[in-house]
């Protein structure tokens, strides 16, 4: 990290701001600190272009977007930054617990509108700036089908719940490569939206951005706003979370009336929840029957839905 505070320091001293007055923001793929007024977003791997990507993307999105004013982008020591005015406002996993149940609502119902603005950007004009894949997948079959066989060799998965994943992500291609694809955000969490006096003021972080299917989107609102971070109050039985569920339920139909739509949510499921096992694989911590992404996974198997079953039926 020492590296990369050499780095922000001198691109604070170019705007004349003193890294001592800096504060250390999050980040995962770059580090970013604010200072007063102003972001800095610095790469934390030499030679990547996603801030440039991004930056240049963002000149084609829509107003209500929100996407801060770029200052200034540059390359320093091979490590690409861009300098930004800093949108009041706190993450909204900072603030979602403190929220009420009919906040909530609005707030989803206000990211919803928003992608639907991102969706009808014109693909022929930014697809050079996108990728055609998730941040945690590639979307080449063989690979995907792979992983299912080595889950059920390391007896993870039975044959016949490794049989029920195969059928998914077999329709899940089917319908990925006959699908006209749209710009997706790619990576919609609580840590890259804002919020500010009530309501939602911008949705960050376009590195990520895909042309994929809508259902890409769909998958990471549906993990936001239907899988909330609260839950003991999500298991208690209030009326106004039993309000909240409909809502959203009903906010997120339209999107999966065809059987290709479902699949096409299923599949994107399936591949969110292998990235997090095999994180767990990688470094295991606790009990596999404990892991959130086991149990997803198993419940998919089911063949009715699993966790997505309020949606899919």
């Amino acid at each position: 990290m020492e590296q990369y505070q050499k780095i922000a320091s001198e691109i604070f001293q170019q705007h004349g701001l003193s890294f001592e007055a800096a504060e250390r923001a999050g980040g995962w793929t770059n580090a970013v600190w604010f200072n007063g007024d102003f972001v800095l977003r610095l790469s934390l791997s030499k030679g990547c272009d996603r801030i440039r990507r991004e930056v240049e993307l963002a000149g084609m999105l829509p107003q209500s977007v929100g996407y801060p004013t770029i200052v200034e982008t540059g390359v320093t020591h091979g490590f690409e930054w861009s300098f930004s005015e800093r949108i009041p406002g706190k993450n909204l996993s900072d603030v979602w617990s403190n929220l009420s149940w009919q906040e909530k609502g609005r707030a989803v119902r206000q990211i919803f509108s928003i992608v639907e603005a991102i969706h009808s950007v014109d693909v022929s004009k930014v697809e050079r700036l996108s990728l055609r894949r998730a941040w945690y997948n590639s979307f080449v079959k063989s690979e995907s089908m792979a992983a299912i066989e080595r889950y059920i060799a390391q007896k993870i998965f039975s044959v016949q719940q490794g049989s029920a994943l195969r059928e998914m992500l077999e329709n899940f291609y089917h319908h990925l490569n006959n699908t006209v694809p749209i710009l997706n955000h790619g990576d919609i969490t609580m840590d890259n939206i804002l919020w500010h006096e009530g309501k939602v003021v911008s949705l960050m972080d376009f590195e990520h951005s895909s042309i994929s299917p809508p259902q890409l989107d769909l998958q990471s609102m549906v993990n936001l706003a239907l899988i909330p971070y609260d839950v003991e109050l999500v298991t208690e039985n209030m009326p106004e979370v039993k309000e909240y569920a409909e809502e959203m339920v009903n906010l997120f139909k339209p999107m999966l009336t065809q059987e290709s739509e479902r699949d096409l949510l299923l599949g994107f499921a399936v591949l969110f929840r292998q990235k997090f096992l095999e994180f767990w694989l990688e470094q295991p911590k606790g009990e596999l029957q404990h892991v959130d992404a086991y149990q997803k996974l198993l419940s998919l198997c089911d063949g009715k839905g699993g966790y997505l079953f309020e949606l899919l039926g």
